[in-house]
């Protein structure tokens, strides 16, 4: 059912403006690159890939944030989320005054993927490009349907594997029909995939890597 508020807030956000700018970029001499790679490294995370991918860190004046750039098919669209490294504030942030649009984040391996996961978040997308497979970050346990319906639509890389953090595996029904023939990996002893070591991630992913016939 859609409450009459969700639809006045729907509304609301349509009307807003795709985002346009992203957080400046710091130069390559600054230390925050440093700290940026100290966090992703504590915590088993690639800092290269992450860099590599277009990641970069951006400082308030309260707090330090590591940008994740969405990609979009829309043209102009610029949106982003940012992850809490240090300081005070949300743990995740994303633009106010814009609107998301038809945006996900993508993080690609070296070389070609073994296949595509979708995951809801950008730590998981980064955890499996490091294994080898394209990393799709749906941004969020509930994506907009546009996002969805445009990524039914992507040519992305088979096999597809679905991966729901363990706290919103009920949520992901809606995810998975718009992928017909996709598997579902659920989640086990971690949160999600980005809290396993990177040999455990391979081992969890192999079966569905050998099955693409």
């Amino acid at each position: 059912m859609a409450y009459q508020h969700d639809l006045v807030e729907r509304v609301v956000e349509d009307r807003k403006p795709l985002c346009a700018l992203r957080p400046p970029r710091p130069g390559v001499d600054s230390p925050l690159w440093g700290e940026a790679y100290a966090y992703l490294r504590g915590r088993g995370l690639s800092p290269e890939l992450a860099f590599a991918n277009g990641w970069y860190p951006y400082e308030t004046t309260e707090a330090l944030y590591l940008v994740i750039p969405a990609e979009s098919p829309e043209p102009g669209n610029r949106w982003w989320q940012a992850r809490l490294v240090r300081g005070h504030g949300a743990r995740w942030h994303s633009p106010s005054g814009c609107r998301r649009g038809v945006a996900w984040g993508v993080v690609r391996p070296v070389g070609p993927p073994v296949g595509t996961v979708l995951a809801e978040g950008a730590m998981d997308a980064l955890a499996v490009a490091e294994v080898g497979w394209e990393g799709i970050a749906l941004m969020g346990a509930q994506p907009p349907r546009p996002v969805l319906e445009a990524l039914a639509r992507a040519p992305l890389r088979a096999p597809i594997v679905l991966v729901p953090d363990r706290d919103a595996v009920g949520t992901w029904g809606r995810v998975a029909m718009y992928f017909a023939g996709a598997a579902i990996l659920l989640p086990s002893r971690a949160k999600d995939l980005a809290e396993l070591p990177a040999d455990q991630r391979r081992d969890v992913l192999a079966p569905f890597a050998h099955a693409r016939g």
